[in-house]
């Protein structure tokens, strides 16, 4: 009798051991089917993101994060927006990208979950993608970002000084 009671017991706290640790896997959101449209955006495209959240409790608000970056500096005026439910566990949100001279972008999922005992907050990896910055002023191989025209400015200029001096030495001969 005393061996059954024992074992009941080390039955009993191994199943509830069992449950909150697969209640607690269970808990985390998944992104999935995460797609962007234009695949490669360029600098100061409008850009959807879409994304399916798979869970098994349910999730309050999905935030989208977007940062942009001119190769490894990052624009302080980043995006953190409430993405728009579209049913289903399907998230969708646009964003016009703010910055001519960026180079990629780097964004990520915050999600907002409602569980046992309380709310939690997760979030996804952060995904980089290179922004496609070709036939863009300054950006192709061989172009600078300088304006053009000065040059020309100071030829004028040299030209000018050179034609008045020899005018006045031909006055003078």
């Amino acid at each position: 009798m005393k061996n059954k009671s024992r074992k009941i017991i080390i039955t009993s706290l191994l199943l509830i051991g069992l449950l909150l640790s697969a209640s607690n896997s269970i808990a985390v959101p998944v992104m999935r089917n995460i797609q962007l449209a234009p695949v490669t955006p360029k600098p100061l495209d409008e850009v959807t993101f879409t994304a399916d959240v798979e869970y098994f409790v349910y999730a309050k608000a999905v935030y989208l994060v977007v940062d942009e970056y001119k190769d490894d500096s990052l624009y302080t005026d980043g995006f953190n927006e409430s993405m728009d439910d579209k049913g289903d566990g399907a998230y969708e949100k646009k964003i016009q990208l703010m910055h001519y001279d960026a180079t990629k972008i780097q964004y990520h999922f915050v999600i907002n979950v409602q569980n046992y005992p309380g709310v939690e907050w997760t979030e996804s990896e952060t995904t980089q993608v290179d922004l496609d910055t070709s036939g863009i002023r300054g950006f192709d191989e061989g172009e600078s970002d300088k304006t053009p025209g000065f040059e020309l400015v100071f030829l004028i200029i040299a030209i000018g000084i050179i034609l008045y001096f020899k005018r006045k030495d031909d006055h003078f001969n």
